[in-house]
């Protein structure tokens, strides 16, 4: 068996699916084992991945821009999308104010 070693920091789970930080950016694997499959491939850093309880959402904090700002999308594949303020009310807001609270920790 191959091993690997690198920085895996930030980790959230759900059910049998594991989301954590490496390389500066998101990936996926089923928590019982596997290929590590990269969800995001950004310029910026990526932290604090948040599944939602039923484990269809993810939230996590990006620097895209040099600031902190929230993201949100699906849990599978996602395609990150920046929330703004105002748009805090049409989302799960239990899911951003979870993603902020992490970040700010």
């Amino acid at each position: 068996m191959l091993k690997q070693s690198g920085y895996y920091r930030f980790p959230t789970i759900n059910g049998n699916q594991v989301v954590f930080v490496c390389e500066d950016d998101l990936w996926s694997i089923p928590a019982s084992g596997g290929v590590p499959v990269r969800l995001t491939a950004n310029l910026g850093e990526v932290s604090r991945p948040f599944l939602s309880p039923d484990g269809t959402n993810l939230a996590f904090i990006g620097r895209e821009e040099g600031h902190m700002e929230v993201y949100h999308s699906t849990a599978r594949r996602p395609t990150p999308k920046r929330e703004r303020q105002e748009d805090y009310g049409r989302r799960s807001l239990s899911i951003i104010l979870k993603a902020i609270r992490l970040a700010s920790g």
